[in-house]
């Protein structure tokens, strides 16, 4: 089975869903928080999900509804969920996880491996052949960049499950997307907001989704009970942001997309984007995500939205994602990292720009890798 947007996903889960609620879009359910989701457990499913896709937004959401789907129930998620850096998977380690799959805590259990372009031949071929008899109790979900579509792997997932497959966009056609993306939010939110107001918000915003999904929740609370927004509501509240922000760059960071990541960079210091301050504005984002990371280890998920009030709906799940993702352990080496290419960038001789993108490397590695060594 191939699915190419979140619409279709979505509909093929309520689908395997029957007796779920009636029908939510997907810009319904962006904006729902954890607290809202059904507790009821999934009727059926497929033993495997391959998500590919560039855009980080797309494959985030795409993981959000399938756990809203799987595990329902954020409590469980804790012991019935299982994730795995392809790179760093041991053959033996993840087919004990699918062999052995149960648990005391829930009645299903569900296994991600991220990044699994770096997936070795070895275990891809074991995978194949678990899934020729696949646990019942276990759902294994799969991101990738991209996959090629000749090869057995992939051809035995889109036999036995469901290949989520996001399209690669021109620039014209990710503006329509989006354009219509925030249509739907503001029905979704109840507000009447006019094709043409939001066109101007995708403009002076730019292509990135989660910077445009943030402005729209800022211009929501801005405009408070009133039922229409305005151009002059998004000129009033929604700030000029370029497309390769510091927001971009910590999304690819976090998402260790080392590619994206450099990109951003680059890009940003040609448009004369001073280093220490760069550095500043890292650091401070994982500081964050460090503090959320930190609160969620210690059980004190309800209190994120205390400590960062701004931490709401889509906003506080997003966090909350990329803090599991990236790991205690990798905020600490990060921030390490970060305090290690200022001192160079002040003292040293090295050009300031090669400091800059070898530390863009180490954040984008495992805490593991020797590059946090260098």
């Amino acid at each position: 089975m191939r699915i190419e947007n979140l619409q279709a996903l979505e509909k093929h889960l309520k689908e395997a869903t029957p007796s779920q609620t009636p029908s939510q879009t997907p810009s319904q359910a962006t904006l729902q928080t954890s607290s809202q989701t059904s507790s009821q457990t999934p009727s059926q499913s497929l033993p495997i999900y391959l998500i590919l896709g560039k855009e980080l937004f797309d494959c985030d959401e795409a993981i959000r509804l399938l756990l809203r789907f799987l595990l329902p129930d954020n409590a469980q998620r804790e012991f019935a969920l299982k994730t795995f850096e392809a790179a760093n998977i041991e053959d033996s380690e993840l087919m004990n996880f699918l062999y052995s799959a149960g648990s005391f805590f829930s009645n299903s259990q569900v296994i991600w491996i991220q990044q699994a372009d770096k997936l070795k031949k070895s275990l891809q071929e074991k995978v194949e052949k678990y899934l020729s008899r696949p646990a019942k109790s276990l759902t294994l979900i799969i991101t990738a960049t991209g996959w090629a579509k000749n090869t057995t792997f992939y051809k035995t997932i889109d036999r036995v499950g469901a290949v989520v497959d996001f399209p690669d966009l021109k620039p014209w056609e990710k503006e329509k997307k989006l354009v219509e993306w925030v249509n739907r939010q503001a029905a979704a939110a109840r507000k009447l907001m006019a094709y043409p107001v939001c066109q101007h918000l995708v403009k002076r915003i730019g292509l990135d989704q989660a910077l445009l999904a943030q402005e729209f929740e800022k211009l929501f609370c801005y405009c408070g009970d009133r039922k229409e927004i305005v151009i002059a509501d998004v000129d009033a509240i929604c700030s000029h942001l370029s497309v390769d922000s510091i927001w971009q760059l910590g999304e690819a960071i976090f998402h260790r997309d080392a590619a994206t990541a450099l990109q951003a960079a680059k890009r940003m210091i040609a448009d004369g984007q001073a280093l220490l301050p760069l550095l500043r504005q890292i650091r401070s984002q994982f500081q964050t995500s460090f503090q959320v990371c930190t609160l969620l280890a210690q059980g004190k998920q309800n209190e994120i939205s205390s400590e960062f009030p701004y931490m709401k709906g889509q906003i506080l799940e997003r966090h909350i994602t990329q803090a599991r993702q990236y790991g205690a352990k990798a905020f600490k080496a990060g921030l390490l990292a970060l305090a290690s290419a200022e001192m160079r960038i002040k003292n040293s001789a090295i050009d300031d720009e090669m400091i800059f993108e070898q530390l863009i490397l180490q954040l984008t590695s495992s805490p593991n890798s020797p590059k946090f060594n260098n």
